[in-house]
């Protein structure tokens, strides 16, 4: 779970051009004004695998009249253009924008889903952030109201401060996990191929891991030896691994993203290929897969560890986040020729 707060904003009053009823057609932009002003009033929740629509369902006339019971008005199920239940439903929504309100923003969880609104799906925001569910075109998702104790709120405004700052400096990877670990899921995230390549650092231990294969073929004595006794044509198959600690490169005098996003990590490169003798030369093709896994969990491994991150582990231990493991790989396709004695 996550909030988001901003500074208050008016919520828009329902209008409708005609009535909804059971057995009355509407109009889909007035059947979505109410179902969203239902939702946002705990009245009204869509089905999870349709989301929001301007279609009518026995869920939304239920909602109506259960509106109508609570705010006595005759339960029709059904709400006429101006009439008591649009003038008591205004004036709710009205009364909810000078309060402090949080919802769990819900999608439908397809790949229809707009990647600025899955990434929010399931963490707790304020309605008083201008971005809502239903507001953008064809948006289907909607809001579950919940409760924040006031006692936890010093947690999840640390972490509003955290994310702030990501966003305020570009910090687009520390953002993306922070998000993720907001999301209270646990689940494992992979990170695309593409997702270090603005980094120096992890630029340089993979370049690092690459030479070190490089210079083992070249040097490594017992490796000549092995191609020396290579017959012509014959090919070999050789596997192994190089490691780069992040630690030892990541120390700066101001954070960054690299810093924030990963803890104590190391680019590991396995590299598998396949060696083949010509002459005096043996062609070297394969492949070094450039991997990076760690686990997002706010840890105490050190004492600045300890100090700098009490909240953020908070969030965890009241239950608004949780720790889940990080994996990356890149692939890099290697060939090359060596000269060896005959």
């Amino acid at each position: 779970f996550f909030i988001f707060k901003t500074k208050g904003i008016k919520m828009t009053l329902t209008v409708i051009v005609n009535p909804i009823g059971p057995t009355t057609p509407a109009s889909p932009l007035s059947i979505i004004a109410v179902k969203q002003a239902l939702n946002r009033l705990g009245e009204y929740f869509p089905f999870a695998t349709i989301g929001m629509n301007g279609i009518t369902d026995s869920a939304l006339f239920l909602a109506i009249k259960n509106f109508q019971r609570k705010n006595n008005i005759f339960p029709s199920g059904q709400i006429n253009p101006n009439d008591k239940t649009i003038k008591v439903l205004n004036s709710k929504l009205k009364k909810q924008d000078t309060e402090k309100g949080y919802y769990i923003w819900r999608s439908v969880n397809d790949d229809k889903v707009r990647d600025s609104h899955a990434q929010y799906n399931g963490t707790i925001r304020s309605w008083n952030e201008p971005m809502r569910p239903g507001k953008d075109y064809n948006c289907r998702c909607w809001a579950e109201p919940v409760n924040i104790p006031i006692g936890d709120q010093k947690y999840i405004d640390a972490a509003i401060k955290d994310l702030s700052y990501f966003e305020k400096h570009n910090f687009h990877l520390s953002q993306k996990l922070f998000l993720h670990y907001l999301q209270n899921s646990g689940k494992t995230l992979t990170l695309l191929p593409d997702s270090f390549d603005n980094f120096q650092i992890i630029k340089e231990s993979t370049n690092k891991n690459t030479q070190r294969f490089i210079q083992n073929f070249q040097s490594n004595e017992k490796f000549r030896k092995q191609f020396s006794n290579l017959k012509e044509g014959q090919i070999i198959r050789i596997k192994d691994y190089w490691d780069v600690d992040l630690s030892r490169f990541k120390i700066s005098a101001l954070p960054n993203d690299l810093n924030l996003a990963i803890g104590s990590a190391k680019v590991r490169s396995f590299g598998d290929f396949t060696l083949q003798r010509t002459g005096s030369k043996i062609q070297i093709k394969g492949n070094i897969t450039h991997t990076i896994h760690d686990i997002y969990d706010f840890n105490k491994d050190t004492i600045l560890d300890r100090l700098s991150f009490e909240n953020e582990r908070m969030l965890a231990e009241k239950g608004y986040a949780k720790p889940f493991k990080i994996q990356w790989e890149k692939i890099e396709p290697i060939e090359y020729n060596l000269k060896i004695d005959r």
